[in-house]
């Protein structure tokens, strides 16, 4: 297409659309590369005095068959498409009043014009054009409809427009047997990206997803109890995708739906509990809270096993290896409500349900070999131990080094803010030296309590891990500051980059501690994730054994010729 016509059709640029006519330019016969004509173009943009000097121009007859109204771009979208995308209604109205006919037509896609408005959210559009068969809201690829679009993307306004103007949409299914609750019941990925610190988009979202479930039932109250293709009714999915509000919304007014079960003989507790990890990554306290909600609305489904005989205890325990914790207090929680594990080999009866469930003997509900929290707990003891050992040492090697006249001679040397500065750091030394050996020692202290007490589990061992944090921060304040002291005050610049390489790495460990959505303060009844991970808890050790070859160096007298190296080598 010519670039003077392509942006008279974007600017709405009469003149020069007069300018090509007296040229003799054919502008009905300029195509962009994705077959757009001039007035696909112009009926997107809105150019009202465009489409309208257009229209008279064309043929009449262009109107029979494909002509030049009809034309379709490479997608297969006519004028009517594009200016419906768009939300141009003015323009919508002067295409059909030349061929109302226009509306029927589908793209490559089988949509309509009226179903490109519904997706694009311009209800007003609906409105003009929405007196149409259903059919014409249908997307003919997927079965998908304008209302199962607009409550995915959570349009109200539209979704208010639809449901009033054809409220049998309501009911009406996809090629995947999934009517518009089971939509409403998804979490759309836009939604998962609110971060956790911003609980007012959370609420809104909430809000949002309620106001749609509830206008949604309020026309066909049948709808919680509605299967799709692999069986699974909006329960089912609410609850895969840890949609709590919505989960207890169904419950309310829903059936038994609670007993349906798919293609695979799973229930919405079975659910929970396959994806427990999934739901967790969402909100810590979620997977606890909505199990809780589903095993309350009924304790008859909790020892239904699926088509290969296993009930939600089961598949817990087999899923105790990706994460003992969360895991196990879902057992606890099953446990505590009458949940049971099915034997090996048990036939199911006609509900699904195992005959004979009863807890096996042999295989004890809860796993009872050397676990993964003792390995944790011993990482942790360790660390606590080599920082109680360093931080206790150190002191007493650095208490020779102030005492030298050297460094009384060189206090007299430098300006008063750098001694100061150096005092500063003598209490800063001793201070953080201090809390390290504390923290430390009372870290140890709580994983002894932990242990013997078989609590491997409680907020022992999560205060513990605190305590060592604590420690190691501290710690790498006491290294930082004796750098500072050994060197003396006239190198403190040297002090100030060791502290700054200090600083990014308790900075590392938060940013990864908050990646993996380590929740350290989360009650313990929501049986919270553990918070040493594998990559930490290396971090940790690496940092550990590397102060601790320092302060040896430095305790045993090794580290003082290489600094007197230094500073002569820094003068010269």
């Amino acid at each position: 297409m010519r670039k003077d016509l392509y942006r008279a059709a974007i600017s709405d640029d009469v003149k020069e659309l007069d300018k090509l006519d007296r040229q003799d330019v054919d502008v009905f016969s300029e195509f962009t590369r994705a077959e757009n004509s001039v007035l696909h173009i112009a009926a997107y943009h809105g150019s009202r005095k465009c489409v309208r000097r257009l229209l008279p121009k064309i043929r009449r007859a262009d109107l029979e068959g494909n002509g030049f109204l009809r034309k379709q771009n490479e997608q297969g979208n006519t004028a009517l498409h594009e200016a419906a995308s768009g939300g141009n209604a003015e323009i919508v109205d002067m295409l059909l009043k030349k061929d109302s006919e226009l509306v029927v037509v589908t793209n490559k896609a089988g949509e309509t014009a009226v179903f490109k408005a519904s997706i694009a959210g311009h209800y007003k559009i609906i409105e003009k054009i929405g007196d149409v068969p259903v059919e014409m809201y249908t997307r003919k690829s997927d079965g998908k409809t304008s209302l199962h679009c607009a409550v995915y993307n959570k349009q109200i306004d539209v979704i208010k427009t639809l449901i009033k103007m054809k409220p049998k949409l309501v009911s009406i299914a996809d090629t995947e047997g999934r009517t518009p609750l089971h939509f409403a019941a998804l979490i759309p990925p836009l939604q998962e990206l609110v971060p956790p610190f911003h609980p007012w988009l959370h609420d809104k979202h909430v809000k949002q997803n309620l106001y749609i479930a509830n206008m949604l039932l309020d026309k066909d109250k049948d709808l919680c109890d509605k299967l799709d293709k692999i069986k699974q009714t909006p329960l089912h999915i609410a609850v895969k995708e840890g949609n709590e509000t919505m989960v207890k919304l169904i419950l309310e007014k829903g059936g038994d739906c609670l007993e349906e079960v798919d293609n695979e003989g799973r229930n919405a507790v079975h659910l929970a509990v396959i994806n427990a990890e999934l739901i967790f990554e969402r909100n810590s306290e979620l997977t606890t809270t909505m199990l809780q909600t589903l095993v309350s609305a009924s304790k008859m489904s909790i020892n239904d096993a699926d088509k290969k005989g296993k009930t939600p205890v089961d598949i817990a325990i087999e899923s105790m290896d990706k994460d003992e914790l969360l895991f196990s207090g879902i057992i606890k929680l099953l446990q505590a409500n009458g949940a049971v594990r099915n034997l090996n080999g048990a036939v199911l009866n006609v509900n699904g349900q195992a005959n004979g469930a009863v807890p096996n003997v042999e295989k004890p509900l809860l796993k009872t070999e050397p676990s993964k929290s003792k390995w944790k707990s011993e990482i942790i003891s360790w660390n606590a131990v080599l920082i109680g050992t360093v931080a206790f040492a150190a002191p007493f090697d650095l208490l020779q080094t102030l005492g030298g006249s050297d460094l009384e001679n060189e206090l007299r040397s430098v300006s008063q803010s750098e001694r100061n500065l150096f005092v500063l750091l003598r209490y800063a030394f001793f201070l953080s030296d201090t809390i390290a050996l504390g923290t430390s020692v009372a870290s140890t202290i709580l994983l002894l309590f932990a242990v013997f007490g078989k609590k491997e589990d409680s907020p022992m061992v999560e205060t513990s891990f605190l305590a060592v944090m604590v420690a190691l921060l501290s710690i790498l304040v006491a290294f930082g500051s004796a750098i500072g002291l050994v060197l003396g005050p006239k190198y403190l610049w040297l002090t100030v980059m060791v502290w700054f390489m200090l600083c990014i790495t308790p900075l590392a460990i938060r940013v990864r501690t908050f990646h993996s959505k380590l929740y350290l303060f989360t009650e313990t009844k929501n049986f919270i994730k553990f918070v040493v991970e594998d990559t930490l808890g290396l971090i940790i050790t690496l940092i550990m054994h590397y102060l601790d070859i320092a302060k040896i160096l430095c305790w045993s007298g090794i580290i003082q010729p290489i600094f007197k190296w230094a500073k002569k080598l820094c003068t010269r």
